[in-house]
């Protein structure tokens, strides 16, 4: 137990760490969205694969992605109900705020530690469907609740989920799996060497992100967002917990998977789309902060 309260502690000492220089102006916020660029494109990719590269395929894990992409379509509808009488611009940020999580630069570091490769392979499966549900459906709705004219870009969609590196990691992983194909030594030791520098990247970028400061005048806003998310979220989970017929890992990866943070994407999906940026931002900083609490105590509680 003591050990995912160290490992949880000196996470949290590097986010201060990123937190202290961007407040000192060493880097900026304009600067984290590049480091995040790089996470995405360079060292979660890799991740991804040193990360199959040692495991056996197995398909029920499959079944993650779908519960991800099934709960996330089913909250899709949920939230269009609740927020119907919202002003457009909130209602369309309510919507996207709730479809879809932020995995891959908030909860990879913390689930490659503490429940190693094969947690992450677990929640790979889960980041899966979730891929789908970021890139394409809360762009859809994001486009929707915009202001004036509304076009789908459906080529955007599509070149967007074909050349996220992530995605494509995914799948080059399954298939180095599903046909157990083994790498050169010198090729995996350089993505072993790339991929050990994602954790201290992601837990920076947190910091780089992290904000106090929230819109007074919009905590009204954020409280019904929280309550929906966590409420559903945990509720949901629970069930499948006790419910599915898997090992621990499996339930526990849902469970978890249910209850992180909003996707960053919302960000400029709002901005683009005229939605309301500022709400936007007050969702991702506070989802982020309680996510990092509960994440906490599934870990202690289910590990």
């Amino acid at each position: 137990m003591w050990a995912i309260h160290e490992q949880f502690l000196v996470s949290l000492v590097i986010i201060a760490i990123g937190y202290v220089v961007k407040r000192t102006g060493l880097i900026t916020k304009r600067e984290g969205q590049t480091l995040s660029k790089l996470i995405l494109n360079i060292t979660l990719p890799a991740l991804i694969i040193v990360t199959f590269a040692e495991v056996t395929f197995e398909g029920h894990l499959l079944w993650l992605a779908l519960i991800a992409l099934l709960y996330g379509v089913a909250l899709l509808f949920f939230t269009r109900m609740v927020f119907k009488k919202e002003a457009q611009p909130d209602q369309g940020v309510f919507v996207i705020s709730l479809l879809g999580f932020n995995i891959g630069l908030f909860a990879y570091p913390f689930v490659e530690t503490i429940w190693g490769a094969e947690g992450l392979k677990h929640m790979a499966f889960f980041d899966m469907g979730n891929a789908v549900l970021i890139f394409g459906l809360a762009y859809i709705a994001a486009v929707l609740y915009a202001p004036g004219e509304k076009q789908v870009d459906v080529r955007f969609i599509v070149v967007k989920l074909l050349t996220f590196f992530p995605l494509i990691a995914y799948v080059l992983a399954l298939m180095i799996s599903l046909f157990e194909i083994r790498l050169p030594d010198f090729g995996l030791e350089i993505l072993t060497t790339v991929a050990s520098a994602n954790a201290i990247l992601v837990l920076l970028l947190l910091g780089i992100y992290l904000e106090f400061h929230l819109d007074r005048s919009l905590w009204t806003s954020f409280m019904k967002v929280i309550v929906i998310k966590y409420g559903a979220g945990l509720t949901v989970g629970l069930v499948l917990f006790f419910l599915l017929p898997f090992d621990d890992l499996y339930r526990a990866t849902i469970l978890l998977g249910l209850v992180l943070p909003t996707g960053m994407a919302v960000l400029p999906y709002a901005v683009q789309n005229k939605l309301n940026d500022s709400l936007a931002g007050g969702i991702v900083n506070l989802t982020n902060m309680v996510s990092f609490l509960l994440m906490w105590v599934i870990f202690l509680l289910l590990t």
